[in-house]
């Protein structure tokens, strides 16, 4: 069986996401969102990423601002990196995420438990 190899716990999260296309500046200190925003669903969330399903057009290490809501319906912007996608399914890690956000997740998978 094999052991899994997430740090944060998990919850089901099927909620709307907003996403941007990033691309990282020249010296990889800032992020230019490019384009419209292309709204997708979620499946999971943790303090540490969130699974999307974004179709086939993810590919690992793409940068993406997400917009979404957490918690008492706080609409909340973190910026993430894709480290999977496999058939319509992403797993993008948060990159760019302050504390009072993380805090927010955390009691959001715990009220869920």
């Amino acid at each position: 069986m094999q052991k899994d190899k997430r740090q944060h716990k998990r919850s089901s999260f099927k909620e709307s996401v907003n996403t941007h296309l990033v691309n990282e500046s020249i010296s990889g200190n800032v992020f230019e969102v490019q384009g419209t925003p292309i709204k997708v669903r979620s499946r999971n969330i943790s303090e540490g990423g969130i699974c999307l399903e974004l179709g086939d057009a993810a590919k690992p290490q793409m940068i993406l601002k997400l917009s979404f809501l957490v918690g008492q319906k706080k609409e909340v912007d973190v910026y993430a990196k894709v480290v999977w996608a496999e058939k319509q399914l992403s797993g993008l890690q948060f990159i760019v995420l302050d504390d009072t956000v993380r805090k927010a997740i955390r009691q959001m998978i715990e009220t869920a438990s």
